[in-house]
C-alpha cells in the first residue's frame, strides 16, 4: 500500500511539474510569437518599444498631458465677448483643488488599485484574454486610470493588440515617472465630458452652472459618469441617460467604504437640474480685432522687431513673410494659454454704429459669394485714452473671423492723408494759415516734377487749399517741404504698409502703394485732436495670464508734431463743415451725414467738424472726446 501511495505520489508531483514546463513552454512561446506579431505590426521588437517608452515618458512634461487654456476677452463692462481656444481646451485644477469626492468617484468606478497598481491591472488583462477567446476580438474596458491616461496623451482607441501593448509599456513607466497624485490631476483636467468640454471645472460650469467646489455629491458621481461615453451620456442631449451611471458610481462608492449607505440613497434620490444650452452672441469684429491687437503685443513682448520703413518692395515682401509666420506662432499661443483680456470696447456704441453702417450701406444689396459688393469700416477712439472703443469691419454678419476691413483690408486714403503728410508738417516748417501755395496742374507735376517751381499758377492760402481740397496746392506744399520728410512722420506713426515706391508724388494725394486702414488714420487723427501726442491703436486694457498676473504695460505716448502744429490744423480742418467741401457733403451724402450727426449727439452732445476728401469721409466730432474714421 506504502509503495503504491508513493508511486500515486510520484504521477501527481510529475503531473504538476509537466504542467508547470508546459506553462512555462506556452508563456516563452507565447511571447515569442507575441514579439513576432509585434514587430510585424510595428516594426520594431517589443523591447526596443519599451526603450522608446521610458525615453518618451522621460522626456515628457506637463503640458503633454494639459489640454489647452481658453482664453477669453472682455469689454470695457466686463461682459464676455470672446472664448478662445483650439483643440482641446479647458479649465486647468490642481490636484488639491479637486474635491475629494471627483477623485474617489473615478477610483470606484475605474479603477479601484489605483493607488496601489504598477499602471495596469492583471486581473484586467486576464479578462481581456478571456473575452479574446470567447469572443475573438478586443473587447473595450478593463482599462486604469493610467492607462486612459496613455491612451488620451498619446494613443488612439483603436482596439488593436499592438496599440494595447504599447499602452501597458507606457503605463508601466508613467507610473515610476510621476506621483499617484499628479496622474490623477492629469486625467481629470483631461477627461472628455462631451461636447467639447475637458476637464470638471468647465463641466460643472457649463452643465451645471456650478464652480466645482461647491457640487454635491449627486452632481459630482452626475458629471464623473460623462467620461465613460460622452455622445451617450451627453447632459444637453440627454439629460436623464446619465443618471444610470451615476447611481452605478454612487454604489461603487458605498460598497468600498467611501460614503454610508445613508449617503448613497440621498444622493441617489436628489434631482440634477442641467442647463439649457446657451448659444453665445458673436462679436466678430470686436473679438478678432482684440485678437489681433493683443498677438502684436504678446510679439512685441517677445522681441520681435515690428518695421515700418521698407528700401524696396521684395524688403517690404520678405518682412512680410517673416511677421506672418512669428504671428501665427502668437496666435496659436494666444487662444491656448488661457489669457483674459479686458478691452475698451463698448457694446452699446458697437451695436449703435454697426447698425448705422447696416443701414446707410442698405440700399446696395447685390453680392458676391453671399458677401456684400457694398462694404464699410469704422473705427472709433476715445481721444482721452487713446483707446478703440468701437470697430467695424464690415455690414453685419453673424461669423467669427470674417474679414475685418477696419485693420485687414488697407485701401487708398485719398485727399485724408493730406492733413498728416503734407500740412501739419508744413506747419510744423514755418508754414501757417495764411501762407501762399500755388494750385500747380497736377498732371504736369506727374510729367515734370523738376519743374513744379517754375509752374504758373494761382495761388490760395493754405487754409483755403485745405477746406477746399485743392489737389494742386498739396503736391506743390509737399514737394516744397521735401516727399521723405512728410512720410516720415507715417513711419511715426507706425503705419505698417509704406515702402519706399510712396516716397512720390502721388503719395501727397492718398495714392499709397498699399494703402492703410481705418485704425491707422483714427489713431493717427488723434494725433492731431491731442495736441500732436500719438498712441498705437489699441483697444487693450490688460493681458492676464493662465496665473491671474497682469502681463500688460500701456504703451507710452510720443510726441510725433508739435502742439503749435497740430492745434492749428485742428482749427483749420474744424472750418470745413461751414466754409469748404463740408458744405457739399451736405447734399451729396445727407443720409449719412443724418445718421453720423444723431450717433456723435448720443455719444459726446457735440460737433465740431466733418470733412469730406476724394470720396473719403473723416469726421472730426468733438474732436477733444472722439475720433471716428469711416
Amino acid at each position: 500500500m506504502r509503495r503504491i501511495k508513493k508511486r500515486k505520489r510520484r504521477k501527481l508531483i510529475r503531473f504538476f511539474v509537466i504542467i508547470f514546463l508546459l506553462f512555462i513552454i506556452m508563456i516563452a512561446a507565447s511571447g515569442f510569437f507575441l514579439e513576432i506579431f509585434f514587430k510585424a505590426k510595428t516594426g520594431i521588437t517589443i523591447s526596443e518599444y519599451s526603450k522608446q517608452a521610458e525615453k518618451i515618458v522621460d522626456d515628457s512634461m506637463k503640458s503633454d498631458f494639459t489640454p489647452n487654456k481658453t482664453t477669453y476677452i472682455y469689454s470695457d463692462d466686463g461682459t464676455r465677448i470672446a472664448k478662445l481656444s483650439e483643440g482641446k481646451s479647458s479649465t486647468y485644477l490642481k490636484y488639491e483643488d479637486i474635491p475629494k469626492n471627483v477623485v474617489n468617484a473615478f477610483i470606484a468606478v475605474e479603477d479601484r488599485d489605483f493607488w496601489k497598481n504598477d499602471g495596469y491591472d492583471m486581473k484586467g488583462i486576464f479578462r481581456g484574454m478571456i473575452n479574446i477567446v470567447r469572443y475573438r476580438k478586443i473587447s473595450g474596458g478593463g482599462s486604469t486610470i493610467t492607462q486612459q491616461l496613455v491612451r488620451n496623451t498619446w494613443l488612439s482607441n483603436e482596439k488593436t493588440f499592438e496599440r494595447k501593448i504599447k499602452e501597458l509599456i507606457l503605463s508601466y513607466s508613467l507610473t515610476y515617472r510621476y506621483s499617484k497624485r499628479r496622474i490623477m490631476e492629469y486625467y481629470i483636467n483631461n477627461c472628455c465630458f462631451a461636447n467639447g468640454i475637458y476637464g470638471i471645472h468647465d463641466a460643472a460650469k457649463i452643465y451645471l452652472g456650478k464652480e466645482v467646489k461647491n457640487l454635491t455629491l449627486s452632481e459630482i458621481a452626475y458629471l464623473c459618469a460623462i467620461p465613460n461615453r460622452p455622445e451617450t451620456y451627453d447632459p444637453f442631449k440627454n439629460p436623464a441617460t446619465a443618471l444610470v451611471r451615476r447611481n452605478k458610481i454612487l454604489r461603487a462608492m458605498r460598497d468600498i467604504g467611501q460614503i454610508s449607505d445613508k449617503k448613497c440613497k440621498k444622493a441617489i434620490q436628489e434631482k440634477i437640474k442641467v442647463q439649457s444650452q446657451k448659444k453665445n452672441k458673436i462679436y466678430n469684429y470686436p473679438t478678432t480685432y482684440t485678437v489681433h491687437c493683443a498677438v502684436e503685443y504678446l510679439m512685441k513682448k517677445e522681441g520681435f522687431n515690428f518695421e515700418y520703413s521698407f528700401s524696396s518692395k521684395s524688403d517690404y515682401e520678405t518682412y512680410k513673410e517673416k511677421y506672418q509666420k512669428v504671428y501665427q506662432k502668437w496666435h496659436t499661443r494666444l487662444k491656448t494659454g488661457g489669457y483674459k483680456i479686458k478691452t475698451s470696447i463698448n457694446l452699446k456704441k458697437q451695436r449703435e454704429i454697426q447698425q448705422i453702417v447696416n443701414d446707410t450701406l442698405s440700399f446696395d444689396k447685390t453680392k458676391n459669394n453671399g458677401e456684400y459688393n457694398l462694404q464699410g469700416a469704422v473705427t472709433v477712439i476715445d481721444n482721452q485714452t487713446g483707446k478703440v472703443i468701437s470697430i467695424i469691419g464690415g455690414r453685419e454678419k453673424n461669423a467669427i473671423y470674417s474679414l475685418n476691413r477696419a485693420w485687414q483690408e488697407p485701401r487708398q486714403p485719398g485727399s485724408t492723408i493730406k492733413p498728416l503728410v503734407v500740412y501739419t508738417p508744413a506747419l510744423e516748417y514755418g508754414y501757417t494759415a495764411d501762407s501762399m501755395l500755388k494750385d500747380i496742374d497736377v498732371p504736369e507735376a506727374y510729367k515734370a516734377p523738376e519743374l513744379i517751381d517754375k509752374q504758373k499758377a494761382i495761388s490760395y492760402p493754405l487754409n483755403y487749399a485745405v477746406s477746399h481740397s485743392l489737389n494742386g496746392c498739396a503736391m506743390y506744399l509737399f514737394n516744397q517741404i521735401g516727399i521723405q520728410n512728410g512720410m516720415s512722420y507715417l513711419k511715426e506713426m507706425s503705419f505698417s504698409n509704406i515702402t519706399s515706391t510712396d516716397i512720390s508724388l502721388s503719395s501727397a494725394l492718398g495714392g499709397l502703394t498699399y494703402g492703410t486702414t481705418t485704425s491707422e488714420m483714427a489713431a493717427a487723427y488723434r494725433s492731431l485732436a491731442m495736441h500732436g501726442q500719438y498712441l498705437s491703436n489699441t483697444c487693450i486694457l490688460s493681458i492676464k495670464d493662465d496665473e491671474g498676473k497682469e502681463i500688460y504695460k500701456q504703451p507710452a505716448e510720443k510726441q510725433v508734431y508739435r502742439p503749435e502744429a497740430a492745434d492749428e490744423m485742428k482749427d483749420i480742418l474744424s472750418k470745413v463743415l461751414v466754409e469748404g467741401t463740408g458744405k457739399d457733403i451736405q447734399c451729396i451724402t445727407i443720409q449719412i451725414l443724418k445718421h453720423m450727426v444723431r450717433l456723435v449727439q448720443r455719444i459726446v452732445q457735440k460737433t465740431v467738424g466733418f470733412v469730406d476728401l476724394q470720396m473719403i469721409i473723416q469726421s472730426l466730432f468733438g474732436l477733444e472726446k472722439i475720433i471716428i474714421r469711416i
